[in-house]
């Protein structure tokens, strides 16, 4: 089975499939519908889009994608909590991305 990170919107889209049944599910299915900022289909396009785009670590896009910062300071926190250091330039491709969405 292969593993791989899996964003907010995706996490909402694949509860809202399954029958919330225990307490645990329904309050995870109502955190992330508190949380979710952009569609599901849009976020699984996003990863691999901003991958092309800037090179960084999948588990870092997918919470660039989880938070949709809005400008360069945030995108600096988000990537710097991972220890990645990017460019300017790449903030800007970055922010452009994120103001399109």
């Amino acid at each position: 089975m292969k593993k791989r990170y899996v964003s907010i919107p995706e996490t909402l889209e694949i509860l809202s499939r399954k029958d919330a049944s225990t307490e645990f599910e329904k309050d995870a299915l109502q955190y992330v519908e508190g949380f979710s900022k952009i569609d599901e289909k849009v976020a699984e396009k996003s990863v691999s889009e901003i991958r092309k785009l800037v090179d960084i670590p999948e588990k870092v896009v997918v919470k660039l994608i989880d938070l949709k910062p809005a400008n360069k300071e945030e995108i600096t926190t988000i990537v710097s909590s991972y220890g990645v250091i990017i460019s300017e330039k790449d903030l800007n491709t970055l922010v452009d991305y994120f103001n399109s969405l």
